[in-house]
């Protein structure tokens, strides 16, 4: 048996009631089908990316399930066909292969106040420029190219 997922959309004109009624028969035809539902979610109502039949909202039920090759022909068919269903979408879902763990680069620790000191007194000094060294500066360039 393979893994599947199946995402189908109904349309928003059923009540809560009978969409859950809708999925109760869809789920109970798919157990009739030897498929087994491993997860069963109801995503809610969404807005549809584009109309489909004039129809722009759909409650959207995903399911996940356990079903023989053969049978994924009957399931598309019966799902195409069926009336309540606007749209559906079925994937073959891959086992979870193992998760390879990169290492992981230590962080380095925070200075401390003695190594900071030293790295302070390495760097060299700038020296600070005033408001009236950077205009005298300023004039002297501005001399220059004017002569």
């Amino acid at each position: 048996m393979q893994n599947y997922e199946l995402l189908y959309i109904i349309p928003n004109k059923y009540s809560g009631e009978e969409i859950k009624s809708i999925a109760e028969k869809i789920d109970n035809w798919l157990v009739q089908k030897d498929c087994q539902i491993l997860k069963s979610e109801n995503l809610g109502e969404k807005r549809l990316a584009y109309p489909i039949k004039q129809i722009h909202y759909g409650h959207y039920i995903l399911r996940e399930l356990a079903a023989e090759r053969e049978n994924i022909r009957e399931i598309n068919n019966y799902l195409t066909l069926a009336e309540e269903v606007l749209r559906y979408l079925m994937v073959k879902i891959e086992p979870v292969k193992a998760i390879k763990v990169r290492k992981v680069k230590k962080v380095r620790k925070p200075l401390e106040p003695k190594e900071e000191k030293l790295i302070k007194e390495k760097a060299p000094e700038k020296s600070k420029i005033t408001l009236d060294n950077l205009d005298q500066r300023l004039d002297e360039i501005l001399q220059e190219k004017i002569l």
